[in-house]
């Protein structure tokens, strides 16, 4: 598994922002405001995404993957803001797509886990993997095969006690793409009950044929009798399927749905639309862009009603909606995101129609939409996952100046100067800060605090107007800033943007062993940080801890990778074994990396070679001799048994 830290991308954010409303005129009583989103970049092409706290610190995440299996999750920090990214890498093997992600206690330890669903393009299998989740910190992938003889394809995965034993099972919607008509499956992996806390363990899956090119299941109790059944819509087949639960998990084909005007099914909900005590579906097409009722008569029985309009030519296609009471009425509404970047609000009535409401427009390529209460606010914010652009968007509640800023938590080397990059986010736009950074001194040695680039280029290169810094000399000081970037409030860090304010140079103490520290913003004053924000307002904004790990840096020689305090031909040999499964790898990384890059590869062995026999580079520092890198986090070295 690979871990890298994703920077947040920001400079063409702002071209792509419209935030306006073009509704028909009428009031909008949404629990949220269709200006100033917050967004958060990710870094990822978004295949799939969830909502879900994987971190285990009582705030959701915000958890994404590609379609080549890179996982990134962006951190809740409990005011509805989301950063300190971390991308983690689990694509080792998948040559085909990423399709859906769902979190869940898979392994009933107490914390969430994420399973995702991929298949190779031509080779039999589909498989669902799972990263488990221990403390917030993922581990290795687990692959469970979903067929041995066809190629069986995974295109929407749900997590449910199918069977109510206490253990989560794993629901899919799969596909068959090399068979004529591509037959669609409901694939259920019930959870192995007797697996101790800790353990994933599932059954054979068991598969339930119906239609064609299913793209959607969802699991709801439709007949009130304490256990989940399953709905399948299929685009192929222009069908929506339901399957009763008959018990311990077996699924009974119940009754289907068919629209020959090939409308093409794709997401749905349940709730009771009309009120009457029964459950009804709601379902969402992709080609006519549009809601279909379908009320309950019992029995799992349904009528379909008149299909309800959502879009328009132009919107581009209509991804998956959710249900949420927005205007306050007591009744669910429904929220629909476009590939357009449009959001459509319909309301719904309390008796199984809805009419129109809001349209607004926010970033391109939005798919998935959520309602969440980000920060406990009792307000449930909107959510957009949007593909293409590699972010999601947060609306929030009732609109009030909202701020964050926080520094990332990061490794650093003990006895080595470290830059620590305090960042800042606000949905109006940052023209100031004021703030105290707590550290701790016996440990970090601050040496300056100066602008970031950010504000560089933001101040047209010529810098803050005010940049005041007092680093503190006695052990409880704090180090402080007051800055204003530009008084004419021209100039600035965008709004909804994680913006780069400053860099903190610390030297850090000589250490003999590894120690954890925080660094924190803290108010000036009472309240927390102040930014000064668009329009001349200021206002206190939360502020994140960061946590330090300071590592002690080993010494090593570069090249010297049989650590026998000389570099040979023999190194060279050695390297190239490694590099191909011949011998098993070493235990400091850093002295096969000859040349430096932060990897060890072949152009390593090339770079010993070359100096050996063609008065080529030497490597680089430290060599001859023993020493640290200049970087010595960069790559691993856990032990040079040549060097003290």
């Amino acid at each position: 598994m690979k871990f890298t830290s994703a920077l947040v991308g920001r400079s063409y954010l702002w071209l792509l922002f419209v935030a306006c409303l073009l509704g028909d005129g009428r009031e909008s009583y949404a629990q949220f405001q269709i200006s100033s989103p917050v967004p958060t970049s990710v870094g990822i092409t978004i295949a799939a995404a969830v909502i879900s706290d994987v971190t285990g610190d009582g705030i959701v995440d915000l958890c994404s993957i590609d379609a080549g299996g890179q996982i990134v999750i962006a951190t809740g920090f409990g005011d509805g803001v989301h950063g300190e990214i971390q991308s983690f890498d689990y694509g080792a093997g998948i040559d085909g797509l990423v399709r859906a992600i769902a979190a869940g206690d898979l392994d009933a330890d107490g914390d969430e886990d994420l399973v995702f669903t991929w298949s190779h393009p031509l080779g039999v299998g589909g498989f669902l993997s799972i990263v488990p989740f221990e403390l917030g910190i993922p581990g290795s992938r687990i692959d469970f095969a979903l067929d041995q003889q066809v190629n069986r394809t995974p295109f929407d995965i749900e997590v449910g006690d199918l069977n109510q034993d206490g253990r989560l099972d794993l629901i899919a919607g799969t596909n068959i793409l090399d068979q004529a008509f591509q037959p669609a499956y409901v694939s259920v992996l019930m959870g192995d009950a007797a697996a101790i806390p800790g353990v994933m363990s599932f059954e054979t899956p068991v598969h339930y044929f119906r239609s064609s090119m299913v793209r959607d299941v969802h699991l709801e109790d439709l007949d009130a009798d304490g256990d989940h059944d399953v709905i399948m819509t299929c685009r192929g087949g222009n069908s929506l399927s339901v399957f009763e639960n008959v018990g311990a998990g077996i699924l009974t084909f119940a009754s289907e749905t068919l629209f020959p005007l090939s409308p093409e099914p794709y997401a749905v909900k349940t709730t009771d639309l009309d009120g009457d005590g029964v459950m009804d579906i709601l379902l969402g097409t992709w080609q006519t862009k549009s809601l279909i009722p379908l009320l309950g008569l019992g029995n799992l029985q349904y009528s379909r009603q008149n299909e309800i309009e959502l879009g328009q030519l132009g919107w581009g296609v209509m991804h998956r909606f959710e249900l949420e009471d927005m205007n306050g009425d007591g009744h669910l509404d429904a929220g629909a995101p476009f590939s357009s970047g449009g959001i459509s609000i319909h309301y719904g009535d309390g008796e199984g129609d809805f009419e129109p409401g809001p349209f607004f427009v926010t970033y391109q390529s939005a798919k998935s939409l959520w309602f969440h209460d980000l920060d406990n606010s009792g307000t449930r914010e909107m959510v957009l996952e949007h593909t293409d652009l590699k972010l999601f968007t947060t609306f929030f509640g009732a609109f009030e100046l909202r701020g964050h800023v926080y520094f990332d938590s990061q490794r650093i080397p003990a006895g080595l100067e470290s830059d620590l990059v305090l960042k800042g986010i606000a949905n109006l736009g940052i023209r100031g800060i004021d703030t105290a950074i707590d550290i701790d001194r016996a440990l970090l040695i601050p040496l300056d605090l100066v602008p970031s680039q950010a504000v560089m280029l933001a101040t047209g290169g010529l810098g803050p107007d005010f940049w005041s810094v007092d680093l503190g000399v006695n052990p409880q000081d704090p180090v402080t800033l007051s800055s204003i970037l530009q008084g004419n409030g021209q100039g600035g860090l965008g709004a909804g943007l994680i913006n780069e304010v400053a860099i903190l140079g610390v030297q850090t103490a000589s250490l003999s062993n590894p120690i954890q520290t925080t660094i924190a913003p803290a108010p000036l004053s009472i309240g927390g940080p102040t930014l000064s924000l668009t329009g001349g307002i200021s206002t206190s904004v939360n502020a994140g801890t960061g946590w330090l790990d300071i590592e002690v840096p080993k010494r090593f020689v570069r090249g010297d990778v049989n650590q026998n305090g000389d570099v040979n031909v023999g190194d060279a040999v050695i390297l190239l074994r490694r590099l191909f499964g011949l011998d098993s790898p070493g235990q400091c990384l850093a002295a096969e990396d000859a040349d430096g890059d932060g990897a060890t590869d072949i152009g390593d062995a090339v770079r010993i070679l070359t100096y050996l026999f063609s008065s080529g580079i030497p490597p680089v520092e430290p060599f001859p001799g023993c020493g640290v890198a200049a970087d010595p986090l960069l790559i691993e070295c856990e032990f040079h048994s040549y060097c003290p």
